[in-house]
């Protein structure tokens, strides 16, 4: 009998054995890593501190927990069922203080993936290797379809960013606004006059990967990504976008979750500084947000920056459909709201957009305004 147990354990040692040795690389930790969109629940909180989420958010216990109203938020989150919202993350201080829909789920960024770009450019503008008064002439960069003039090629780098290059050339991704209210080629010098174009954004995709001999997608995911610890996001959930019966230049496109994208958010909100970790200057920072032009908009965000919208007390990545990246810093707040367009844009969604900011201010105390975030 103690023959035969000795047998079927001796049976029983192999198979595990053989079993471990064809298990795939990586499944015993993946099957016990915490699940995608967990949280880990803050039941005490200190306002002096600086928090930052690692690999897994901050949660606020209860919304009270940092002085905020659940009635008022919930009159936000009731504002959101009438409207196109995929996703809402509201982070105060690296919190998570509330959060609905599908936050976990990577959709396509419209313009607001135009923001991430500034990261990118930063980084390199650091160290050197891009020079934001290089023109387009000595850059190399020109179109086949309908050649760049000797003056369109004076453009610099600083005035692409700024969207004011005076290039009225089609482009890759362009919408129905830019298409169609896009001046003539020519009217106006470089750096003279802001007009918020694909051909811009697209040209710097080139200039970046042919300076930097990277793809912006690989770029993304180990300079931000990895070292932000993004949840979903994804080296696949990057592309080009090529439409070469009008330009030479792709456009770039990211899927990314509201979560993802609050973490980008707070990048930002901390300048540049992530726990220990200095990746984009201060310096960068405080440029990209001069207001280099009026946009003539009517709400909070009348002015634009290098890539990003710029108001008196706030700055913005917007893309069509009201998705919005609203960063507060006297708050230190930042709110994603996400949306799949379907069809034309809706003209009324940053409108809406902008009143859903304005609902999710009123459940926060004016007390928590007080101290501008430190970045530390």
């Amino acid at each position: 009998m103690n023959k035969r147990i000795s047998q079927m354990y001796r049976v029983l040692v192999s198979l595990a054995l053989l079993w471990a040795f064809f298990l795939p690389v990586g499944s015993i930790a993946d099957a016990t890593a915490l699940p995608a969109g967990s949280s880990q629940l803050l039941s005490e909180y200190n306002p002096e501190q600086s928090y930052f989420p690692s690999k897994l958010w901050l949660k606020a216990s209860s919304p009270e927990l940092l002085g905020w109203s659940s009635e008022k938020l919930n009159d936000a989150r009731e504002y959101t069922s009438t409207l196109n919202t995929s996703a809402v993350v509201i982070v105060e201080n690296g919190v998570i203080v509330d959060e609905w829909g599908e936050t976990q789920t990577r959709y396509k960024l419209h313009s607001v993936r135009k923001s991430l770009m500034n990261a990118l450019y930063g980084i390199q503008v650091d160290a050197g290797k891009i020079h934001l008064s290089d023109t387009l002439e000595t850059l190399g960069i020109d179109e086949w379809v309908s050649p760049l003039s000797a003056d369109e090629k004076q453009a610099t780098i600083a005035e692409l960013l700024q969207a004011r290059s005076g290039v009225y050339h089609p482009a890759a991704y362009e919408t129905y606004n830019m298409r169609t209210k896009r001046p003539t080629r020519g009217s106006h010098p470089h750096g003279s006059y802001w007009f918020y174009n694909n051909w811009d954004f697209n040209s710097l995709i080139t200039i970046y990967e042919r300076q930097t001999g990277t793809r912006m997608g690989e770029a993304f995911y180990a300079q931000i990504a990895q070292p932000l610890k993004m949840e979903q996001f994804r080296l696949s959930d990057t592309r080009h976008l090529y439409e070469l019966e009008k330009s030479h230049h792709p456009a770039f496109l990211f899927l990314m979750s509201a979560r993802d994208l609050a973490r980008f958010g707070l990048l930002y909100l901390r300048k540049g500084r992530w726990n220990k970790q200095q990746i984009l200057s201060t310096k960068w920072i405080e440029e990209s947000m001069v207001a280099y032009s009026s946009t003539k908009r009517i709400n909070h965000l009348s002015g634009y920056g290098y890539l990003w919208w710029i108001g008196t007390d706030r700055y913005a990545a917007l893309g069509s459909g009201g998705q919005t990246l609203m960063i507060i810093p006297r708050c230190r707040l930042v709110i994603v709201h996400l949306a799949e367009r379907l069809g034309r844009s809706d003209p009324l969604a940053h409108y809406q957009a902008g009143k859903l900011v304005d609902l999710i201010l009123a459940a926060q105390p004016a007390s928590n305004c007080e101290r501008e975030d430190s970045g530390k």
